[in-house]
């Protein structure tokens, strides 16, 4: 009994399939970027990326963007991005992804000053906390499903049905 609600406790606990990415310092020149590429190959996914400054200016933030934003935001053009820190010395970004494709997180130093921020990025691959997706059989296979269902709930009852006359004719 013991041994079951371990399992049910370990199935519960978030962070329980989380792979990490990267869990290092980066160097930020005065007024530069460095970014984080990786890839989401599989659904429910999610990424967490935790930053915090370990010297240098509190003009910091962190960006996760998609592969056309990233390529935008390289060239120095106007870009969206999926999420954003505010610039502060300490930062966290949750994101659930609804497509798989490459992505990445990037650091932006603008401050007047070198920094340098660790950066833990990870995925979490539990599904904790994700919105159930809503799945719809086909519809041949929803005709197989209520043409069986009828078909089981008929034999129920004829079966029943004669069990009650004989009892009743006994």
């Amino acid at each position: 009994m013991m041994f079951a609600w371990i399992l049910i406790a370990a199935a519960l606990l978030p962070g329980g399939q989380q792979v990490v990415l990267t869990d290092d310092v980066y160097s930020l020149p005065a007024g530069e970027w460095r970014y984080v590429e990786f890839v989401v190959s599989q659904q429910p996914s999610a990424v967490r990326c935790d930053m915090e400054l370990v010297s240098g200016g509190p003009s910091v933030r962190a960006e996760l963007l998609n592969q056309r934003n990233l390529s935008f935001f390289t060239n120095r053009k106007p870009h969206e991005s999926i999420a954003a820190t505010p610039v502060n010395p300490k930062g966290m970004l949750l994101q659930a992804f609804g497509l798989t494709g490459n992505y990445a997180v990037a650091l932006i130093n603008g401050a007047g000053q070198p920094a340098r921020v660790r950066l833990r990025l990870a995925m979490d691959f539990s599904g904790f906390g994700q919105p159930a997706v809503a799945r719809y059989l086909s519809p041949r296979r929803r005709l197989f499903v209520i043409l069986l269902s009828f078909a089981g709930f008929f034999a129920m009852v004829t079966f029943s049905a004669r069990k009650l006359l004989r009892a009743i004719k006994a």
